[in-house]
Parts: C-alpha cells; structure tokens; sequence
C-alpha cells in the first residue's frame, strides 16, 4: 500500500510573487525515519538540557538559555545541505519538482527566506520535529 498524503500552501517570494506549493508526507521506507534520525542527532546535544529533564518527569531548572541558543546556531552552522534536499525531495513549487537542482536553484538564489518558509512548512507537515514538543 502506497501512502500518497500531500498538502499544499502558498509562499511569497523577495519580489511578492506567490508560489504554491505541494508537498507528500516522506514515509520511513522513503527515507522519513533517516530524516527524523539526523535532524535528533543534529539537535540532541544542545537540547539535552531540556529533554533529560522532561524524559525524568521533571522540569528544566537553572538553564542557560544563551548556552543552548548558541549550541542549537552551531548545530545549524553543521547541518548537512544535503538534508535540505532529502526533506524538500517529495516537494513541488508550482508544478516542478524541487529535487531538479535547475528548480531548486532558480527558486531559492537570492531568496532564501522562501526557502527556509518551505522548509519550515514540510518539517511541521511530516512531523519531523514532533519529539521536540515533549509529549504537549
């Protein structure tokens, strides 16, 4: 059985032009739960402070905000460009398929607040971030 769950949405890009977007639901045997796996990687350490605590049943004290903001941008400085592709894989912009480097590129050169729009989008649609919500 082939799972074919898409949704769609609109963006606006730097020139106020918009693009719609849709986008299929990556399941694991496509590579969702790899996904899910490097983005956990990626964001563990510099969330440790907040989800050791929760998974004890217990709240966060004494945290240093700034320590973890600057854990997660350094995390961010080490994300892989290629799970940027893999996420946006099962994602079109109007009609063409952003896995097509041609489409990507002329989508997102000088307008990369799109890019991270759509990103945002297909991250929070798949699910990929769920184990940051600690259960609520």
């Amino acid at each position: 059985m082939e799972i074919t769950n898409t949704t769609t949405f609109n963006l606006v890009d730097r020139s106020g032009v918009e693009h719609r977007y849709t986008t299929t639901a990556i399941t694991p045997s496509r590579g969702g739960d790899s996904i899910v796996r490097d983005l956990s990687a990626l964001l563990s350490e510099p969330l440790a402070p907040i989800a050791i605590p929760y998974m004890m049943g217990k709240q966060a004290e004494g945290l240093d905000n700034s320590a973890i903001g600057r854990g997660v941008k350094q995390a961010l400085r080490e994300l892989d460009m290629k799970l940027i592709r893999r996420i946006l894989a099962e994602t079109t912009r109007d009609g063409e398929k952003l896995r097509d480097d041609n489409v990507y590129d002329a989508a997102y050169t000088r307008n990369y607040a799109e890019l991270l729009g759509v990103l945002k989008e297909v991250i929070a649609y798949n699910g990929f971030l769920d184990f940051l919500s600690f259960g609520g």
